[in-house]
This record gives C-alpha cells, structure tokens and sequence, in this order.
C-alpha cells in the first residue's frame, strides 16, 4: 500500500514538535520498516529543507532531506495536477495541491 505523507508528518518528527511527534514518528516507522511504501510530494521536499535549515542549520537540514529521498518515493508535481485544482470549480471539491500528484501519479494512494 501507498501512503502520502503530509509535510507536517514529516516536521513532528524531525523537529520533535508536541503533541503529534509521537503519531507521526509510528506512521513513518511503517514506511521505514517497509510495511507500507511511503511517498512525498515532490514540494514537501523544499518545504522541509527551508524549515529544518532555520531550526537545525543547513548541515543538518541536508542530512535529513537526503535520509527523506532514500526513504520516500516522490510523487511529482506537475501542470496537469496544477490545473485540474485550478479548474475545480467547487470548495468541496478542492484538493490540496499536495494531493493531487499522487491521486494522478498513482490512484492506489491513500491519504
């Protein structure tokens, strides 16, 4: 099974941050030991470099984005994905942009 993690998942974890740090850290042991395949939005990538250098400095913020790329596969974000949330006409409808790749991407995704 594939599962899309939220870039805030993956924050709690690596920035230690209360109350959700220890929901977050399970979820991602699964990808990490392999019972689930784990993705992230190609986005979550700069989200998280740009955060973690300004709470854990540029060194560590790189160690930690390379520990993610070898760990998660990444969903692309791409126009088709970008213009199918533009054109959605209804609020309920309307995906998050980090949604969408992996619902085009693979349909198998679970979110």
């Amino acid at each position: 099974m594939r599962l899309l993690f939220d870039t805030n998942v993956v924050l709690d974890v690596m920035l230690d941050r209360e109350p959700h740090v220890a929901a977050s850290a399970d979820a991602l042991s699964r990808a990490e030991a392999g019972d689930v395949t784990g993705c992230i939005c190609a986005t979550t990538i700069t989200t998280i470099h740009y955060l973690a250098s300004r709470a854990l400095g540029a060194e560590r913020s790189l160690a930690e984005v390379r520990k993610l790329l070898s760990l998660f596969e990444i969903a692309p974000v791409n126009r088709t994905g970008s213009e199918i949330r533009v054109n959605v006409k209804s609020l309920e409808l309307k995906l998050p942009l980090r949604y969408l790749p992996v619902t085009l991407w693979d349909r198998r995704a679970v979110w």
